[in-house]
């Protein structure tokens, strides 16, 4: 009687199995478990184009990627290529017959290579679909978030020579499988923004911005200079969210990287209440008086996930910790884990400004290319943000080519800040001395980071041409330089702002320290607002320390000479900071838009109407820039930050100083001007002699006004006394 229930037993443990043991496909099953297991990507995972189409006689394709930093491979993975290989003559193209005296030419060579390592090298000869099963040895990964380079070529060489062309097709969905297990992650500060990002990442981890839940205004300028670090170091490309002290908690955020800003006092206390982690609280307590502390650990809740610790005892101590999260080095204390910043100066400060830079200044990559097709190379160059450069900036440009590329085909694009500044082409003249002085567009050049792009495109004139020979190349020489003369006489007349300064204007120092973010100190959207902001402004540096400052509404002092970005509500922002006269677009109490004319015609809202304001304008003291992020509800400031961030990245402003964004997300633009002085103040109503003994009046015209009325008094006093003379000689 106990028979039927091994029948029934044996299909539900078969079934069970096959659950375990099925592999975890491309994009799900990414949770971390601390277990072996399968991953299955495809190429297109490793970062290989939808298409991959390799023609003869030579030509290879690469992706690069880096494996997840919480990966440990455990055995070889396994790679199952998918491909098409098809030879054809050219008596077949001509005469769509097959032809049998082609087969000695039908002959390519497949090669992959992983890091520079072979992983195999395949021989196809006819024209068939096939599936290639390689197996790729562990070693030749590099894991920890390190670069990998995976390189597929397709050599038919040979089969040129016989007049034979051919196509390699390779399906980029061919799975690749990892066999792998779970590790803790690599805690190496010189290799940060590694693991909590890196390019190219097969897999990426959210990042939760840990702050306290009362922060002051040095924990928000901490929390800012994170922001345009973690910006700067990974070029925007980031993922991150902010979260109070009292909300985190590994139920929610233990899958997460965490950045834990604070002083040393309030990351104490939150080691205790969340983590209870002995090593944490006795590395606190051993960071040095006054200096600021960097510290990457592995996360208690999680060995694959990283936790960095930006601390010191004081708000200047924090300030010195948070400012240097842009740096491209970390010299270690006493291990690879912890730096400790004693001060912070800025080696730029002494720097001289150079007008004729040479490449050979700006990048140590070669400027010879002999690669068929397309290829780009991107080459930084800094402006300082005090520094107007003029519209004779050019660049003298020295070059040489083979004579041997197809000249008609071929071109050498140069584009600055992503537009194309010039094209060239070549001639037999350039191939022995290539010369162009490509003059600089007006306001294609930006304050602090310009990026300077090279695209060679090389096209040959023989259809057999192998770009391994070296006889196809395009050659600039690094003696090429940027001439930036600067504006030497600038008019100190009233800076008169538009939206279409955005971002330039705000790009006043390379280090951001002329960057004041003022919100409400209970506004914490406000503040989230503001990092992100920092976080976008970040990529627009290159320097090693960014030093953005938090400033409270209601506190006067701090802005003068600083550049405010104003973020909150209109009905708070404009009045507890004293901004609201100075805006084009004033406010009224209740939040609502002044009754104004714009563009001659004065409209009315609906009071209850949802809308977000940009105002760009300078402060009427010392003519700074102030730009306010403003919305009248919390959807309003929403609109209203996402079109300033829009403005951020695509530098798309209109020449408007107002910007309503309305309930539907629609933008509208408006110019208005400066308001004058009211006819009827104090100034206008005061008379001549009022003007005149004026401790501001101009005293040259005090002293000529005087001076004539003297003389005139003393020539109408000679006329009546020379017409009293001559009345008693006539008596």
């Amino acid at each position: 009687m106990f028979k039927p229930k091994p029948k029934f037993f044996i299909p539900f443990l078969f079934f069970c199995i096959l659950l375990i043991v099925q592999p975890v496909k491309a994009q799900s099953g990414w949770n971390t478990i601390p277990h072996a297991q399968n991953v299955e990507l495809s190429l297109s995972d490793l970062g290989f184009e939808d298409s991959i189409v390799l023609q003869g006689p030579y030509q290879e394709v690469s992706a690069s990627f880096s494996l997840p930093p919480d990966w440990n491979l455990t055995s070889p993975a396994t790679l199952n290529l998918r491909l098409y290989s098809e030879f054809q003559s050219l008596f077949e193209a001509l005469t769509n017959q097959e032809s049998s005296t082609a087969t000695a030419g039908m002959e390519g060579y497949l090669k992959i290579t992983l890091n520079g390592n072979t992983i195999t090298e395949t021989t196809l000869n006819e024209n068939v679909e096939s599936v290639l099963s390689i197996t790729i040895d562990s070693e030749y990964f590099l894991e920890d978030s390190k670069e990998n380079l995976f390189t597929i070529s397709w050599d038919s060489a040979s089969a040129c020579q016989y007049s034979v062309t051919t196509t390699l097709s390779i399906d980029p969905s061919s799975k690749i499988n990892f066999p792998m297990e779970t590790k803790a992650v690599k805690t190496d500060l010189s290799a940060f923004p590694a693991p909590f990002y890196t390019p190219h990442a097969l897999k990426t981890y959210p990042i939760a911005l840990v702050i306290p839940d009362q922060p002051d205004e040095d924990d928000l300028s901490a929390l800012l200079a994170v922001s345009a670090g973690l910006g700067k170091q990974t070029e925007g490309a980031a993922q991150y969210d902010i979260v109070p002290m009292s909300e985190v908690n590994v139920a929610a955020f233990g899958n997460e990287h965490l950045i834990v800003i604070g002083k040393t006092d309030e990351l104490a206390e939150f080691f205790q209440k969340k983590m209870d982690n002995p090593e944490l609280l006795s590395l606190l307590e051993s960071s040095p008086a006054g200096n600021g502390l960097l510290s990457l650990q592995v996360s208690p809740w999680n060995s694959g996930r990283a936790l960095l610790l930006v601390t010191g005892e004081n708000g200047e101590a924090l300030r010195k910790a948070s400012a240097v999260i842009a740096a491209n080095d970390f010299l270690p204390y006493a291990n690879g884990n912890t730096a400790i910043i004693q001060n912070i100066i800025d080696p730029s400060e002494k720097a001289q400004f150079q007008v004729d830079v040479p490449l050979s200044d700006l990048t140590q990559e070669s400027l010879a290319m002999n690669t068929l097709g397309e290829t780009t190379i991107r080459i930084p160059f800094d402006v300082p943000g005090d520094t107007q450069i003029s519209s004779e900036a050019f660049l003298e440009l020295y070059f040489r080519h083979s004579q041997l590329i197809n000249y008609l085909q071929s071109n050498l694009t140069v584009s600055l800040n992503g537009k194309m500044v010039s094209n060239i082409r070549f001639s037999d003249t350039s191939a022995q001395d290539g010369l162009a002085r490509i003059i600089f567009p007006p306001d294609t050049i930006r304050p602090l980071k310009n990026i300077l792009e090279f695209t060679f495109n090389i096209a040959s004139q023989d259809v057999c041409a192998d770009e391994r020979s070296g006889n196809y190349w395009i050659s600039i020489f690094k003696e090429s330089y940027l001439h930036l003369p600067p504006v030497l006489e600038i008019s100190q007349e009233q800076t008169s702002y538009t939206l279409k300064d955005i971002p330039d204007a705000l790009l006043n120092d390379h280090t951001l320290s002329t960057l004041t973010f003022l919100a409400d100190q209970n506004d914490p959207e406000s503040w989230k607002y503001a990092s992100r902001l920092a976080f976008e402004l970040g990529t627009f540096t290159r320097s090693d320390i960014v030093q953005p400052n938090a400033v409270f509404a209601g506190t006067a002092e701090g802005l003068q000479g600083k550049t405010t970005l104003a973020i909150g509500m209109t009905s708070e922002i404009p009045f507890s900071s004293g901004i609201n006269a100075a805006l084009p677009l004033p406010f009224k109490e209740d939040g609502s838009i002044q009754d104004t004319t714009l563009n001659g015609i004065q409209f009315q809202m609906q009071a209850d109407q949802p809308f977000g304001v940009l105002e760009i304008t300078s402060q009427s003291d010392d003519q700074s820039l102030l730009f306010s992020i403003l919305g009248n509800s919390t959807d309003g400031l929403q609109s209203a930050f996402q079109t300033a961030q829009t403005r951020l990245l695509h530098e798309d402003g209109p020449s408007a100083n107002v910007e309503i964004i309305d309930n539907s997300n629609i933008s509208h633009s408006y110019y208005i001007k400066p308001s004058l002085p009211a006819a009827g103040n104090e100034e206008t109503r005061e008379n001549w002699l009022q003007r005149m003994i004026s401790p501001t009046a101009e005293k040259t015209v005090i002293y000529l006004l005087v001076g004539c009325t003297l003389l005139t008094a003393a020539f109408i006093l000679w006329i009546i006394a020379d017409n009293a003379r001559a009345k008693k000689k006539s008596k």
